[in-house]
């Protein structure tokens, strides 16, 4: 706990002494042109790095340069990308499982309904059964009434009928001959008695009417009988046909009734199979919803990884914005932005996010072999002595600490068309005398620089005049500020064991503008004898700046010209 308020109050007293949060020194332009709230928007936006092409405006460059970051930044995009394939997947098999369970409960569900409807196509059938066997009931009394009929013939009643008839008839043809005797009889005269005359002859006349009168009735009642036996006759064929067709039709339906009973088995084998059906689908889903794999893990599983995926995807978004600062810082370019830090789509869970950051890296590739063209390489050298002269140099050499500007006018007056003026090393060289195995003791720190982007006389005239109020465009300062080193051998001496031009990160001050303010110091001065006796012997203080530019053309060289010339 004393340590976490320990680190506080250094923290808090570096901020109030104008020193950086790690205690570097910082150089703050006097006229800073005020923040832009919507830049620092975007700068939060784009995880804190800042792009800006104002005067003054400060670029977080990583150490390692854009070669050296740029495969690291497509392996941390394609690890991205194989994050959203796997939530991808994890999402399918969610709503895979899910569809599952929906797919058995909905079976479950259509399984009771066909249950249902089996149960009542059984029904359908036992009422189709009563039906049959009732109509069977009906053609089976009509055939055997018509049967009874048929064997029947003709009742007792007819018969008597006849017979009557018969009797009738035998009556009739009697009383008919008795007319016809009673006619023959008229025609016998009368010999006794006192009528006048005797015989009638129309005797003979109704005799003969008689007897046709009883032909003609006896025909009748022979024809009368003979159309009863013809309608009795016909009548039994009628029956016949009746009770042939009733026994068609018991028969027809004791086939229904058999056909019936084969689709009655059938109904209840279906019955029995969509039960087992529905036992199994009830079975299915049991274990869908209880196995370990289910719609719920992969949902735990999808909602873990998505948040391991944004917090994933925020450090490589990141990663694409260092190598992006990378790019902008070496190719002096910090109004081109490639990666695009609003991809991610809630909305869609993040997904694809990875693809379009590899095409930014891909775009930001390309645009970096397009221009990363060589650069005039310049070396200059600066005597402190000179450049202080003497009496500034004696006083600061007694005080340990020389600080110092390399300003703009020192180099135009070498090359006055050029700009893009970046550091590639700086060393110091220091003519003294030391003991043997005695080392040198200094720190050379940054304290500012400035690049000027483009060929503008403005950014010319504002570098030197850095205290005007008029900020340019044109001008970045304090890039990758507060840089130091250490010198050991007074020798030409970068700070580094070994100078490697090759290294993956950059060299120290490498990148920064050559138009800079630097203070060396000496660490105990006044109370270390050899550095009291080193500073003593020292006679100079030997600069050598490395570094390249950009030639501006010969138009840009003489307006830089005629400054320089006004200023003198």
């Amino acid at each position: 706990m004393l340590a976490h308020w320990d680190a506080l109050d250094a923290r808090l007293y570096n901020l109030r002494h104008n020193l950086t949060i790690d205690g570097k020194p910082m150089s703050l332009a006097l006229y800073e042109a005020p923040a832009d709230p919507v830049a620092l928007l975007v700068q939060r936006a784009q995880s804190g790095t800042q792009v800006s092409g104002v005067s003054g405006a400060r670029l977080t460059v990583p150490p390692y340069r854009f070669i050296a970051i740029l495969p690291r930044a497509y392996n941390a995009v394609a690890t991205l990308s194989r994050f959203g394939e796997t939530l991808l997947s994890l999402l399918e098999r969610s709503d895979r499982a899910s569809q599952e369970e929906l797919q058995q409960q909905q079976f479950l569900d259509m399984s009771s309904y066909a249950i249902t409807l089996q149960q009542q196509a059984i029904d359908g059938l036992a009422a189709d059964r009563q039906s049959l066997e009732a109509s069977r009931v009906v053609a089976q009394n009509r055939y055997d009434s018509y049967y009874a009929l048929y064997q029947e013939n003709i009742s007792s009643t007819e018969q008597s009928i006849m017979d009557t008839r018969a009797s009738a008839q035998g009556i009739l043809i009697g009383a008919q001959s008795m007319l016809i005797a009673t006619g023959a009889l008229k025609l016998i005269p009368n010999v006794f008695g006192l009528a006048d005359g005797g015989s009638r002859y129309e005797g003979a006349t109704e005799a003969t009417a008689n007897v046709l009168m009883t032909v003609s009735q006896a025909m009748e009642i022979g024809a009368d009988r003979l159309a009863t036996s013809e309608n009795y006759r016909r009548r039994r064929e009628e029956w016949q046909i009746q009770y042939e067709q009733a026994q068609a039709e018991v028969d027809a339906l004791d086939k229904q009734l058999d056909a019936l009973t084969i689709r009655e088995q059938a109904a209840q084998t279906e019955l029995m199979r969509v039960q087992v059906q529905q036992a199994q689908t009830q079975a299915t889903l049991n274990f869908l919803k209880t196995r370990f794999t289910q719609a719920t893990l992969y949902q735990w599983l999808s909602g873990q990884l998505a948040a391991l995926y944004y917090q994933v995807y925020d450090a490589v978004v990141s990663m694409c914005l260092s190598a992006q600062a990378c790019w902008q810082y070496e190719m002096g370019d910090f109004a081109t932005t490639f990666v695009r830090t609003g991809a991610w789509n809630d909305h869609y869970r993040g997904l694809q996010v990875g693809e379009t950051l590899q095409l930014n890296l891909h775009q930001m590739e390309a645009a970096y072999l397009a221009r990363n063209e060589r650069r005039l390489e310049i070396t200059r050298t600066v005597s402190l002595k000179d450049l202080l002269k003497k009496e500034e140099f004696d006083s600061k050499r007694k005080s340990g600490s020389f600080d110092f500007d390399l300003n703009e006018k020192l180099f135009d007056e070498d090359y006055p068309g050029h700009y893009m003026r970046q550091i590639k090393t700086v060393s110091i060289s220091l003519p003294t005398l030391v003991g043997p195995y005695q080392d040198v003791k200094a720190t050379l720190t940054q304290t500012k620089s400035s690049t000027l982007l483009n060929a503008s006389v403005n950014g010319v005239k504002y570098l030197n005049n850095p205290n005007s109020d008029k900020g340019d465009a044109n001008i970045v300062t304090n890039l990758r500020a507060s840089q130091q080193i250490a010198i050991s051998s007074g020798l030409n001496d970068a700070g580094q064991f070994e100078l490697n031009f090759g290294d993956e990160r950059y060299l120290p001050f490498e990148g920064t503008g050559a138009v800079s303010s630097w203070i060396l110091s000496f660490p105990r001065h006044d109370k270390s004898a050899t550095q009291k006796a080193m500073l003593d012997a020292l006679t100079d203080v030997i600069v050598h700046v490395r570094y390249t530019a950009v030639d501006g053309g010969e138009s840009f060289a003489k307006e830089v010209e005629g400054l320089l010339k006004a200023k003198r």
